[in-house]
């Protein structure tokens, strides 16, 4: 059980021609792929229009001389907005599960079609047990991680740079601040990010090598008995399994501290918003309005959202 050892990747960088097979299989469902984008994209757009709409509201209702003749067009407009995420969310969830539905039963049968050709020195060096984690619960995982990982990529990046874009509209100055802000995410992203991954691909792997032993103990079953080593067995597995518990807690401890970390900084940047657009009001300069500072603290929680989604 313990003489296979499954290579480290852990120091490999980025394969460029790896991730060129898959998406290979992911553009074979074009249309579930552009459905899916359109989908999201829309729901990209409604996040930004929404805190807009709101910022109408107020300087429309709330103001020193409020216009209430639009309020029809305010309740079609939250209707149709309403409507619209209706739309995409189950629009875009119902393309990311036929997608991953298809990429996991495409990459099932690659990896099937490639286990005939290989020689027979493959399969006495490699254990049944491993090759069946492989082809089941990574493959899945695999196909899970392309589909909803395109979600998560497409929307947090329409959204953070549409944001950024009406910002720096609105109010240059202010949306410096979450400029300014960028580097320190994208240095604790690149951080916490090396750290959960390395401590993921040690839970599979050694997800992988209990997968084997399960196999190997069922199947040697009567050799087991026979030899009567059944605690040196139990021995081995409860180390696998041990381990894998360590690594376990290791790779949610860091993805527990990331997500406090990003709300720390996304409370920084609207500590800084309303304390600059607070003095903007107060001092009645560059005519803002508590309507766009609510658009603002609106905007700066929602910067930071897709990257504590990841």
């Amino acid at each position: 059980m313990n003489s296979f050892e499954e290579f480290d990747y852990s120091s490999e960088k980025f394969s460029f021609g790896i991730w060129k097979k898959i998406l290979k299989l992911v553009f074979k469902r074009k249309k579930y792929l552009f459905a899916m984008f359109l989908f999201v994209t829309g729901l990209a757009v409604l996040d930004i229009l929404y805190p807009l709409m709101n910022s109408y509201a107020i300087k429309t209702f709330f103001s020193e001389n409020p216009d209430f003749s639009k309020t029809t067009f305010f309740i079609l407009g939250y209707v149709g907005i309403s409507l619209g995420y209706l739309i995409t969310v189950w629009g875009f969830i119902r393309m990311a599960g036929y997608l991953e539905i298809e990429v996991g039963f495409d990459i099932g049968n690659e990896a099937f079609r490639k286990l005939q050709i290989l020689p027979f020195s493959y399969y006495d060096r490699t254990p049944a047990g491993w090759i069946m984690a492989r082809l089941t619960s990574d493959s899945r995982r695999l196909a899970e991680i392309i589909s909803w990982g395109l979600v998560d990529m497409v929307w947090g990046c329409f959204t953070m740079l549409g944001i950024l874009i009406v910002m720096y509209i609105v109010n240059w100055r202010l949306a410096l601040i979450i400029t300014a802000l960028l580097p320190v995410l994208i240095a604790a992203s690149i951080f916490f990010r090396k750290k959960i991954l390395n401590a993921y691909r040690k839970v599979r792997k050694i997800n992988s090598k209990i997968t084997a032993s399960f196999n190997e103990g069922i199947q040697g079953i009567k050799t087991t008995k026979t030899l009567v080593i059944e605690e040196d067995k139990n021995e081995d597995f409860n180390k696998l399994t041990t381990d894998m518990k360590k690594n376990a807690i290791r790779a949610v401890i860091f993805s527990s501290l990331f997500f406090p970390t990003i709300l720390v900084l996304s409370f920084i940047g609207i500590a800084f918003v309303l304390r600059i657009g607070g003095g903007f009001i107060v001092n009645a300069r560059f005519g803002f309005t508590v309507a766009t500072l609510y658009l603002f603290v609106s905007y700066t929680m929602q910067f930071f959202d897709p990257v504590m989604q990841v």
